[in-house]
């Protein structure tokens, strides 16, 4: 096997052996807030595979600060209940 073989192949098995955490890393992420709403776009660039991963992971993050926000609304008008503090005001969870 040539050098330059024996290269290639050590560099297949380091990816194969590559962390999760540092596989991501590889793809590079593009951020866009768009100017009617406070949505923000979320461009990925990487493999295939890569994208499928950030994508998991965007989505997990986003769940959970979703539920943390909802969690938060949830006490605070429990707290004001308590407190019997502006019983004709609603929140909603964002």
């Amino acid at each position: 096997m040539t050098e330059p073989d024996q290269n290639r192949r050590r560099s297949r098995v380091m990816r194969s052996r590559m962390p999760h955490i540092e596989q991501v890393s590889q793809a590079m992420f593009k951020l866009k807030t768009l100017e009617s709403s406070e949505l923000t776009e979320i461009l990925v660039y990487g493999s295939y595979n890569n994208k499928l991963q950030a994508k998991c992971m965007l989505q997990s993050m986003a769940e959970r600060y979703r539920l943390r926000q909802e969690r938060g609304m949830l006490k605070l008008e429990e707290a004001m209940k308590t407190l019997d503090v502006g019983s004709e005001v609603s929140f909603q969870a964002m």
